[in-house]
């Protein structure tokens, strides 16, 4: 996916983000066609439809409408696949096998990319880049590409239980909350890094530039948040199945084999986070040397 071209001021600047609004309303349309998600849903698509109108109509407000877009896209994704996978134990691998599921790919894409388009209309007017706008298209562009990621799961089946593949599909397949915020962050960040390779290759001395360099400290910094937040998922995992492990010892007498192996899978689950985020960390950070490389190689040409 190429980098969106950065906007520039005035309605002709923003002719662009009409058809990404018109985009996000026809996904929305087409998925409750599909699947009827409910009232939430419908209510944000026609505020997508609502958005898409003001923005023919209203040039100048094209910016706050395509920010808003993107947010309304984001709360039909949450209602439709992940809202069930969050309100009980399952794998999301499962509730995406269950579900439609490819228009919310769309609407996270095409919302991620709207939200790295009006960063660059900030840059375009001078205006420092924004931690938020960035974080929020990372997470779109996460979002959508998980759900893409566990459609192609459900698709494979389930692997061998207890081998390295089946280890690593497991904790792939999403079974808590910390496992899918690791993949989303994972994802939405390892393409905007992929993005910024690209970039940099297409034109090295870009490198020099003050946007480059900030968009670099912002997936930097995030992505040293990945493996804390895995040991932090092993260890809220660990110590509960600690304390449990207490409880069931206190009062059952008979706590024998059976006991000791669901011990034994409810740790390795926790044990799966930090895997997700040193994988995360080691994956995205080779993208990022070989952003340093670009730039290395790209020096001396611009001095």
């Amino acid at each position: 996916m190429s980098t969106p071209a950065p906007l520039s001021n005035g309605p002709i600047g923003t002719a662009g983000l009409a058809p990404r609004i018109g985009l996000l309303c026809a996904a929305s349309t087409v998925q409750i066609l599909s699947s009827d998600p409910g009232l939430p849903a419908r209510a944000a698509a026609a505020s997508l439809a609502a958005a898409f109108i003001l923005a023919v109509l209203l040039p100048k407000s094209r910016r706050t409408l395509a920010a808003a877009a993107a947010l309304l896209s984001a709360v039909v994704v949450v209602g439709h696949v992940i809202a069930p996978f969050l309100a009980g134990p399952d794998l999301l691998m499962r509730v995406v096998a269950e579900r439609t599921v490819w228009p919310c790919v769309l609407l996270g894409v095409v919302a991620g990319e709207l939200l790295a388009t009006l960063e660059g209309g900030r840059e375009a007017q001078g205006i420092p880049r924004s931690p938020w706008l960035f974080l929020f298209s990372c997470i779109a562009y996460g979002t959508g590409l998980v759900l893409l990621l566990e459609t192609a799961l459900a698709a494979l089946g389930p692997a061998a239980p207890g081998s390295a593949a089946g280890v690593i599909l497991h904790a792939f397949a999403a079974e808590t909350a910390i496992h899918l915020a690791l993949l989303v962050l994972w994802f939405g960040l390892g393409l905007r890094a992929v993005e910024l390779h690209v970039r940099l290759a297409r034109d090295p001395g870009a490198h020099r530039a003050e946007a480059t360099l900030a968009e670099r400290r912002q997936i930097e910094s995030l992505l040293r948040l990945l493996p804390m937040l895995g040991f932090l998922g092993t260890v809220i995992g660990l110590a509960g199945a600690i304390g449990a492990m207490s409880a069931t010892l206190a009062g059952d007498a008979g706590f024998g084999r059976s006991s000791l192996d669901a011990l034994f899978r409810s740790l390795a689950l926790k044990f799966e986070t930090s895997l997700l985020g040193l994988a995360a960390a080691i994956v995205t950070g080779i993208v990022m040397s070989a952003i340093d490389g670009l730039q290395e190689r790209a020096a001396p040409r611009t001095e």
